[in-house]
């Protein structure tokens, strides 16, 4: 039943596209589109691109699993979306199956309700990214199931097998590898196996004899997850600040954190207002407390009073409380910026997994008060069921496209750089140049020097015209971080203006970082061929060729003219043909024939 409402309710996620993040991860990652890419992948970051290591996400199989599912379903987005809504249905079903080994059936029921209709998770369901969030929680829900399925008693340690040990470490290599969150899963296992068989502290011993074949096995999963990672991206995790919240790095960050925590509590227990966005001008950056940070101590505090109390007095239905609380802990802790900074201050699709515990939370509320509170109870369970589906449905289709998603984010939260960044490009693309270059103004004077923005807000003036203007960011840029994309724009305008000098020197700087940099290479080439040295253009239009001989016979037309002019009349000859099979046009033949023709007949070796 739970899984069927998940997928009843989510259903229109079908009718969306891609957006968001989708558009950079799977439409435009051109590697994920062939076998080979795919398998390259996991060899490869989560981001494409130069940037990619930066942000510190390694999801290999998760790539992977979208690569193929590219290739099943030819590109179209409804293939990707079934899969999110299948996925979604499993994860409700496997938290009432689990949930009924530990709670009353009907809390376990309750809870999957919960889980399958909670608006906080239509980040996760609705967008097709969100596929690495679904398919981790289903991978360590299915694992957490293995082992509480192991005894109907409630007393004891039961043993766990060698056959289910291998299947734990299979699930939990590839949970990590598909998210980096599910590294908590043997947290996880070990409180659903201490609520689920009850143990005290006097138990400990015997929990240590009885797991230490599974712990140890686990242990050497997560060592070879943190090797490879160490090996993919040069570090266990890189310590990214979210954009705009660079200060976090040399600030004391618990009141952030609290303030952020806040947000979160609310997202889950009242989650009416949704954002696809929380940044640092949504939740302030700050040294001191405020109202919500206090707040969500206070509560959290209340919570873990709560939980005790209920621990000891509350039976099976009570043991929902301290049951859900102990999940969400250890399951929000990767996300939290406490142990590390995680390049956001909070993500509507990261709370998938800790919500699990909240569901069971909200299964024990509910039961009760069907139970205890009659007609009234009844009605409180209708109207907050009717609140969250209608509010689940109308927010799915905010998916539907990234013009969507912007459009929403920026009516929600103004406030937000990202909206103004947003806001900027609507501008841009209305003609209004002037209003679009002060909506990026105030954006990067919220984010600060980000140079991802700052580069792709000069991209964007570049396209328009604002040339100066474009200039000066992709230059703030390069004093920030000189090894992204910004000297390639800069070589770029330079070209456009025909400064050789300046083409030649961005282009080598952009290569310096990125060696195979085909745009890059292809501007040096331009460029010293205009400033007449013919020899360095030819060696760098021949290593480009040499790399990637392509399928456009544009780049070996240009080889004609460079081998002659340095005396290779056989050479120039042997590049007209390559140019030749590739130019399927008449015209694009007669061109490439009148070149060689005139090269042969009229240019002196140098």
């Amino acid at each position: 039943m739970a899984a069927l409402v998940a997928l009843v309710v989510f259903l229109p996620a079908l009718r969306n596209g891609f957006a968001y993040d989708d558009i950079l991860i799977i439409v435009e990652h051109d590697a994920l589109h062939s076998l080979g890419g795919v398998l390259r992948s996991f060899g490869s970051p989560w981001w494409p691109g130069p940037e990619g290591v930066s942000f510190g996400l390694w999801r290999p199989l998760a790539s992977a699993a979208l690569g193929v599912q590219w290739w099943v379903f030819g590109g179209a987005p409804w293939g990707f979306h079934g899969v999110n809504l299948l996925l979604h249905a499993t994860a409700a079903l496997l938290v009432v199956r689990i949930g009924a080994r530990v709670l009353p059936t009907r809390v376990a029921v309750w809870a999957g309700l919960v889980f399958a209709v909670h608006p906080v998770h239509v980040e996760a369901v609705a967008n097709v990214v969100g596929f690495a969030e679904l398919a981790a929680a289903v991978l360590v829900l299915a694992a957490v199931g293995i082992v509480v399925r192991d005894s109907e008693g409630p007393e004891g340690v039961p043993p766990v097998g060698p056959g289910r040990i291998v299947a734990l470490g299979a699930l939990y290599l590839a949970a990590c590898l598909t998210k980096e969150h599910a590294i908590v899963l043997p947290a996880l296992l070990f409180v659903v196996e201490a609520a689920r068989h009850r143990w005290t502290v006097a138990d400990l011993p015997a929990v240590v004899r009885g797991r230490a074949g599974l712990y140890l096995a686990l242990a050497i999963v997560a060592a070879a997850v943190l090797a490879a990672r160490v090996a993919v991206l040069g570090e266990v995790a890189a310590p990214r600040p979210p954009l705009g919240a660079g200060l976090l790095d040399e600030i004391p960050r618990v009141q952030t954190v609290a303030a952020a925590g806040f947000h979160i509590l609310r997202l889950l227990a009242v989650p009416l207002t949704l954002s696809p966005d929380y940044a640092p001008d949504v939740i302030p950056v700050t040294t001191v407390w405020t109202g919500p940070g206090i707040l969500a101590v206070v509560v959290t505090l209340g919570l873990l009073v709560a939980a005790l109390v209920a621990g000891r007095r509350g039976g099976r239905t009570g043991a929902a409380l301290p049951l859900g609380l102990a999940w969400f802990v250890p399951a929000v802790l990767p996300i939290s910026n406490v142990v590390f900074l995680t390049g956001v201050l909070v993500a509507e699709r990261a709370l998938y997994l800790p919500s699990v515990g909240i569901a069971w939370m909200f299964g024990a509320g509910l039961a009760w008060a069907l139970g205890r509170g009659g007609r009234v109870g009844g009605l409180l369970v209708l109207v907050l069921g009717g609140l969250w589906v209608g509010r689940t449905v109308t927010y799915v289709p905010v998916w539907e496209s990234t013009d969507t998603v912007f459009d929403h984010m920026v009516a929600t939260v103004p406030q937000s750089a990202r909206s103004q960044w947003v806001l900027g490009d609507a501008l841009l693309g209305a003609g209004r140049s002037d209003e679009a270059v002060a909506a990026y103004a105030r954006a990067l004077g919220r984010l600060g020097d980000e140079p991802p923005f700052l580069t792709r807000s000069a991209g964007r003036l570049q396209q328009a015209g604002e040339v100066e203007v474009a200039r000066i960011l992709a230059l703030r840029a390069v004093d920030v971080d000189s090894s992204g994309s910004a000297p390639r724009l800069l070589a770029v305008l330079a070209a456009g203006e025909a400064d050789w000098e300046a083409t030649v020197r961005w282009s080598r700087a952009t290569l310096e970082v990125r060696p195979h940099d085909a745009v890059a290479g292809h501007l040096l080439s331009v460029a010293l061929t205009e400033l007449g040295r013919y020899p360095e253009a030819r060696a760098v239009r021949e290593e480009l060729l040499a790399r990637d001989p392509g399928d456009a016979w544009q780049p070996w037309y240009w080889l004609v003219e460079l081998r002659a002019r340095t005396g290779d009349t056989l050479g120039a000859r042997a590049a007209a043909d390559s140019a030749r099979i590739r130019a399927r046009d008449p015209s694009a033949r007669s061109v490439i024939d009148s070149l060689v023709t005139a090269l042969t007949g009229s240019i002196e070796p140098l």
